[in-house]
């Protein structure tokens, strides 16, 4: 029986085409109607794979091609001729298969997410060079200093007992070459952070909410955790590797890009994960113990950069930490340690370890 399928005559030669008619016999040779064409067997056509309703083609070996809409009459042709539709198509068109297949999708992304890029990028953060935090470390203090950081306003008096307090607690790790630089926080507010090489960072916000020397003391303490652990350095390994993943599901070639360009935004503003704060906690309660530091310090002072988020820039210094706190001229602020505490393990959760430490 004779399949007649409408189409569009390519020459091979340029962009133009030709409507046309088909003509394919059950015994396999197909020709062009109203075209001087010949005939020519189906064994020598090349087929394009069916691809929903993507128009299919038939190239021919003399380097015309013909191209149509009709897919289902190819379809039928082929299968008259004893030839059996792709694998690929039968599966795009088993709907029980699509859905499974989304569904595993959906468990190698979780999966991947939840333990196969931690794990895979603890791996390889443990194996890096020092000369690579360095590196990160640079160019991101500097790309700070740039963008978001103001210069220090604390005189040199007012810095040295934070500095000759920093520098007692870092004495005990020799591993580690810490320093402590000083900045204005800007719409950081009260903040601290430390970067892959060593570098802490410590905003005059914050130590203009310091009621005791222990209570900056203990927050150093939990950022070199940080440095210690190598969770900067992890962070952007995890995104490197989410930036991958959405590359090979989306086609996102711009992902891998902008990671690159957003460093010094990933370090200061993608808050820890439970995992690294956990850590990061674990390190200063062990070396508040070595130093006699009481740990209720920091769950003092947590809470009341929690209660003082809400005031901005100069404003910071109304606040006192108490309960009942004026905030009528106060500024609302997103960022800084309220969005900050807001991705880590519970305030309460923590606060109530370090009056606890022992539990």
């Amino acid at each position: 029986m004779n399949i007649r399928i409408s189409g569009r005559l390519y020459d091979g030669v340029s962009a133009t085409s030709t409507p046309v008619k088909a003509v394919c016999d059950g015994s396999g040779w197909l020709s062009i109607e109203d075209v001087d064409f010949g005939a020519i067997t189906i064994a020598d056509i090349q087929f394009s794979e069916r691809v929903g309703t993507i128009p299919r083609t038939m190239q021919f070996p003399n380097g015309k091609m013909f191209e149509c809409d009709d897919n289902d009459s190819i379809d039928r042709w082929l299968s008259q001729c004893g030839h059996q539709t792709s694998w690929q198509h039968r599966l795009e068109r088993n709907g029980s298969f699509a859905v499974a297949a989304l569904v595993a999708l959906a468990l190698v992304i979780l999966v991947s997410v939840r333990w196969g890029i931690p794990q895979i990028s603890n791996l390889i953060a443990a194996r890096l060079p020092t000369e690579v935090d360095v590196m990160i470390a640079n160019g991101t203090l500097e790309a700070l200093d740039e963008t978001i950081f103001e210069r220090s306003k604390l005189s040199d008096l007012e810095q040295r007992p934070v500095l000759e307090r920093f520098n007692q607690l870092a004495a005990y790790n020799h591993e580690v070459n810490f320093n402590l630089v000083f900045r204005g926080g800007g719409w950081i507010g009260p903040n601290a952070f430390a970067l892959p090489n060593g570098t802490i960072i410590v905003t005059d916000e914050l130590i203009s909410l310091s009621k005791h020397e222990d209570e900056l003391g203990s927050v150093l303490l939990h950022e070199m955790g940080h440095v210690v652990h190598r969770h900067s350095l992890r962070q952007v390994i995890r995104h490197s590797w989410l930036a991958m993943l959405s590359l090979l599901i989306v086609g996102d070639v711009s992902s891998a890009g902008t990671l690159v360009l957003a460093l010094p935004s990933i370090l200061v503003q993608s808050a820890y994960s439970q995992e690294f704060e956990t850590e990061a906690d674990d390190f200063a309660l062990a070396r508040m113990r070595e130093h006699n530091l009481d740990p209720t310090h920091l769950a003092n002072f947590l809470d009341r950069i929690e209660r003082c988020a809400a005031f901005d820039g100069d404003a910071i210094s109304e606040c006192d930490g108490s309960a009942t706190i004026n905030r009528e001229n106060a500024t609302p602020q997103t960022s800084g340690w309220l969005r900050y505490l807001s991705t880590h393990p519970t305030n309460e959760r923590r606060t109530a370890r370090f009056r606890r430490p022992k539990d």
